[in-house]
């Protein structure tokens, strides 16, 4: 019986213990959040930073705003492309979204 009993007992701590450390994970996670980049005006990043969507993968295309699986694969079917404007053709890619990835794109070299 002594032993269930510190066996419990040595599971309750470990149980502690665990939450505590979740809890203190969580706080120093939000504490990261709130320290995150600032925006500048009028920055733009280098065209080696933007994604080429005529040879970047799926999974590189879903991580663009408003870019889901199906967009992604229907921009790979409809390569290549001479323009960011020609993502226009693309179903499911209208102005506000075009609008919203402009700034993370381009086209080739």
């Amino acid at each position: 019986m002594r032993e269930a009993l510190r066996r419990e007992r040595g599971f309750m701590v470990l149980a502690l213990v665990c939450a505590a450390l979740a809890v203190i994970s969580g706080l120093r996670a939000g504490a990261a959040l709130d320290h995150g980049a600032e925006v500048v005006d009028g920055f733009k990043p280098p065209a080696s930073a933007l994604i080429d969507v005529n040879s970047c993968d799926a999974l590189l295309l879903t991580s663009l705003p408003g870019i889901g699986e199906k967009t992604a694969q229907r921009i790979i079917d409809g390569r290549p492309y001479e323009s960011v404007e020609d993502l226009r053709r693309v179903e499911g890619i209208g102005e506000k979204t075009l609008e919203g990835i402009r700034d993370r794109i381009r086209v080739g070299d």
